[in-house]
C-alpha cells in the first residue's frame, strides 16, 4: 500500500494558477507567460530531488514524426501483425521489414531547445534524473547523464538469446534481421514491444527515483500508455508535487497536477532555464 508523506509543499489551487500558452499565441490570448513559469522556477529552485518523465511530444521540434498516427507506419504495419516478439520470432524476415522503417523516421533527427534546456537543468543540479517513454536517445545526444530510457533505444540492438548489446546504424539498415556476433542468435531493437516485460533492473531504478522525488516535471507526454502513464500518479502517492509541461491537456491536468505550462517544450524549457540562471 503506498503512503502519502506529510512533506509535501502546499501548493497553489489549481484555479489560482495562470495558465502559459506558447510564446506566438502569447499576445493574442491574454493569458499569462511569467506566472507559471515563475512558480515553476521557484519550485525547481526550492526541491531536493527534482526529477523529469519525459514523452513524444519533447520531440516533436527535432521533426520526429508521429508513427502511432493516422498516415503513420501501424497504418501499413498492424501492430497487432508485426509489433509482438511472438510475430518476429515466428517471422524475422517479415518483420524486420517493419523495424527498419521504424528506424528511418529518427535518422539525421536532432536534440531541439527543450532538449538541451533540459541537459542545463541537469549541470546546474536541479534535474536529479530522466525518465523517458522516447526511443530516439536524443537526451542522450543533448549531453544528459542520467537518462533511464523507459522503453528502450532504437539506436542499440539486443540478442534474444545472451542478451548482448550492439549499436544499431540507423542511417545504414540491412535488409534483413541482424543475428549476434557472439552466440549467433536473433537481434532485435532494444525496445519493448508488445510479449515483453520492462527490464527489471530499469523498472527498479525508476521506482526508486519516483518514490523518492519531491518534485516531478511531466514534459510532453499525455499519459496514455501504461505503466509509464503510472508514474506521476505514484510519484504524487509519495508527496511529489507535479508540474505538468504539455502543449494541450492531458489526463493529469485537472487530475494529479499542481501546475500546469501550457506551450511547446522549446519555448517553455529554455525559458524555465533562463529563470533559474537568473535566480528568479
Amino acid at each position: 500500500m503506498l503512503i502519502k508523506t506529510d512533506n509535501k509543499k502546499v501548493s497553489p489551487r489549481k484555479q489560482d494558477a495562470v495558465y502559459c500558452q506558447d510564446a506566438q499565441s502569447k499576445e493574442s490570448s491574454g493569458y499569462s507567460l511569467e506566472q507559471p513559469i515563475l512558480l515553476a522556477a521557484d519550485i525547481i529552485k526550492t526541491s531536493k530531488k527534482c526529477i523529469a518523465l519525459t514523452g513524444a511530444g519533447i520531440s516533436v521540434d527535432s521533426n520526429v514524426p508521429d508513427y502511432r498516427g493516422t498516415n503513420g507506419m501501424w497504418s501499413k504495419f498492424p501492430p497487432e501483425e508485426y509489433a509482438s516478439l511472438q510475430a518476429y520470432t515466428d517471422n524475422p524476415g517479415k518483420v524486420w521489414k517493419c523495424w527498419s522503417e521504424l528506424a528511418k523516421y529518427f535518422v539525421d533527427k536532432k536534440p531541439n531547445a527543450g532538449h538541451l534546456a533540459m541537459v542545463e537543468l541537469e549541470r546546474l543540479g536541479y534535474l536529479k534524473a530522466i525518465l523517458t517513454q522516447n526511443i530516439d536517445a536524443l537526451h542522450q545526444q543533448a549531453g544528459h547523464l542520467n537518462v533511464i530510457e523507459f522503453d528502450g533505444n532504437i539506436r542499440r540492438l539486443t540478442c534474444l538469446k545472451c542478451n548482448n548489446h550492439h549499436p544499431f546504424n540507423i542511417e545504414s539498415i540491412q535488409e534483413t534481421p541482424p543475428y549476434c556476433n557472439k552466440c549467433g542468435g536473433l537481434m532485435k531493437p532494444d525496445m519493448i514491444i508488445f510479449g515483453e516485460r520492462i527490464n527489471k533492473e530499469v523498472w527498479e531504478r525508476t521506482l526508486k527515483h519516483v518514490k523518492t522525488c519531491d518534485v516531478m516535471v511531466v514534459v510532453g507526454t499525455s499519459g496514455n500508455v501504461s505503466p509509464a502513464s503510472e508514474l506521476p500518479i505514484l510519484a504524487k502517492e509519495h508527496g511529489a508535487y507535479i508540474v505538468e509541461f504539455n502543449l494541450t491537456f492531458t489526463v493529469y491536468t485537472n487530475g494529479i497536477s499542481d501546475l500546469f505550462v501550457q506551450g511547446t517544450t522549446s519555448q517553455t524549457m529554455p525559458h524555465l532555464v533562463q529563470l533559474l540562471h537568473g535566480n528568479i
